[in-house]
């Protein structure tokens, strides 16, 4: 049984320097290839569960040729198209809650260290992470743009990426 806080706390910090991977839009394509740092914060809630937040620090992205990161979202303040070798800069944040495992806070992280590794480390490989809130802001630097701010929010998406 967990003990009840008053007050959310901090019950660990995980720093993960140099991480990459491929971006992926609102069609489901990957459009960007991206390198980050990741920071790691479980916060204890006063009910005793989890809630696990991974934030992306230091982001910059390099466009992959095709489908922009927001041509199938809804509205009309998007493209369609990204070129390739478009870079920018980003960050942003995944969280919610951790539920059906036991928190180790003396646990390591595998490498390489991401959200899904985390959480079976930290919790036992039973343990789901739920990501009901996220948000990311992208923004490309240089080239010849239509759109070059890309909000992605769990509250909804804002904007592209695109040269057409």
């Amino acid at each position: 049984m967990v003990a009840a806080l008053s007050s959310p706390v901090l019950a660990q910090d995980v720093k993960v320097h140099d991480s990459g991977s491929t971006d992926s839009g609102t069609c489901g394509n990957d459009w960007a290839n991206d390198t980050f740092n990741r920071d790691f914060k479980v916060t204890q809630q006063a009910d005793g569960s989890f809630v696990l937040t991974e934030y992306f620090r230091d982001g910059h992205f390099v466009t992959i040729d095709g489908i922009s990161p927001g041509a199938c979202q809804s509205g009309t303040d998007h493209g369609t198209l990204i070129s390739g070798g478009v870079g920018g800069t980003f960050h942003g944040f995944i969280a919610g809650p951790v539920t059906g495992g036991t928190y180790n806070p003396g646990a390591t992280c595998p490498d390489p260290c991401n959200g899904a590794t985390f959480v079976a480390a930290f919790f036992g490989a039973g343990a789901v992470w739920s990501t009901p809130d996220f948000y990311f802001q992208y923004e490309a630097e240089g080239g010849n743009l239509a759109f070059r701010r890309w909000t992605n929010a769990s509250s909804g998406n804002v904007g592209d990426i695109a040269t057409s």
